[in-house]
């Protein structure tokens, strides 16, 4: 079997990393009932309470609508 030649760039480790941080992360959060994005909200509410959706929106560029689904009212 013929080795990929970008095995070792750094941007495939900093994924594998990247990754494996996050699959930590969810096993770690989902007994709380919260998934890695839900907990991104949280945080951000956190230090700044008076962020507005708007602001949550663009910091993480999601959707507003995935904001407000995650957030209700």
């Amino acid at each position: 079997m013929m080795r990929d030649k970008n095995d070792q760039t750094i941007m495939k480790q900093l994924h594998v990393a990247s990754n494996i941080a996050l699959r930590v992360l969810e096993r770690r959060l989902k007994p709380l009932g919260v998934n890695s994005s839900q907990y991104f909200f949280v945080l951000k509410l956190h230090d700044d309470p008076g962020v507005t959706q708007d602001q949550l929106v663009r910091e993480d560029s999601r959707h507003q609508s995935n904001v407000n689904r995650k957030f209700p009212g």
